[in-house]
């Protein structure tokens, strides 16, 4: 009988041009992705030496969202992440790497919210 009932109000909703029932939530994102208004360092390309680190920064925000997903990203492998309401200010710190002497990475940060993502992309030379 329930299911007759709501198949029954699902049936008269779409004749009736009324669009389904939603949920008014926006936590899962909207129309517009997510904003980095600055970023640290401001150079795209960064090199790192035996005993240094980068501390890397994110900060903006997602005017249609209330949930937003972000992390750091050392050539796509996770290294850092966590969760955000409408705004965010993070940051992540990147040490030397012995086994990444003489090579060049890329440090992705990334912040989504559900539907869309907004990346910033940081290349690392590490010094031999």
């Amino acid at each position: 009988m329930i299911a007759r009932r709501t198949l029954a109000v699902v049936c008269l909703g779409l004749l009736s041009g009324c669009p389904l029932p939603y949920d008014d939530d926006d936590s899962a994102g909207g129309g517009v992705a997510p904003i980095i208004d600055t970023s640290f360092p401001s150079a795209a390309i960064q090199t790192l030496a035996d005993g240094e680190s980068i501390a890397f920064s994110a900060r903006g925000e997602d005017p249609d969202s209330i949930s937003l997903n972000w992390q750091f990203l050392l050539d796509e492998s996770f290294e850092a992440g966590g969760e955000s309401g409408g705004t965010f200010d993070v940051s992540w710190t990147l040490e030397y790497r012995e086994a990444l002497a003489a090579t060049s990475v890329d440090v992705d940060f990334v912040i989504s919210d559900g539907t869309q993502q907004t990346t910033r992309t940081w290349a690392v030379d590490f010094a031999p």
